[in-house]
């Protein structure tokens, strides 16, 4: 091998690494006709929310710990939204492709919802 056990491991965390940076643009990106979680507007809200508490600590307090505990949503939203959406995806496309008739046709509409919100780790 030419490459040493700490390069490997460097070259295999960045390419696990760099589509949660894309996830993070693009969530940050995403204008909120098009975000689906409403994450990003409540963390717009809690961080106006604590500027409006600066003056009174507890307050202040209470509104730090929503905008930690909302961040840690969204890091695992961000993180793990592709590997979830791909599991329904399967689920859906699964349960499209083993029916027929009338049932068929409710799964192709379900099937599309799932590739509409799957679309987006495809895009990366």
């Amino acid at each position: 091998s030419c490459f040493s056990s700490e390069a490997r491991l460097g070259y295999t965390l960045t390419f696990l690494l760099l589509p949660i940076i894309f996830y993070l643009t693009e969530f940050l990106t995403l204008t909120d006709k098009y975000e689906v979680t409403t994450l990003r507007s409540k963390l717009i809200f809690s961080l106006k929310e604590m500027y409006l508490n600066r003056r009174f600590p507890c307050q202040l307090i209470g509104s730090i710990f929503k905008f930690l505990g909302l961040f840690a949503v969204t890091f695992v939203v961000v993180v793990f939204w592709q590997p979830i959406t791909a599991l329904f995806k399967f689920y859906r496309d699964g349960i499209y492709e083993t029916s027929i008739g009338k049932e068929r046709v409710d799964a192709r509409i379900r099937k599309r919802q799932s590739d509409l919100t799957a679309s987006r780790g495809e895009l990366i």
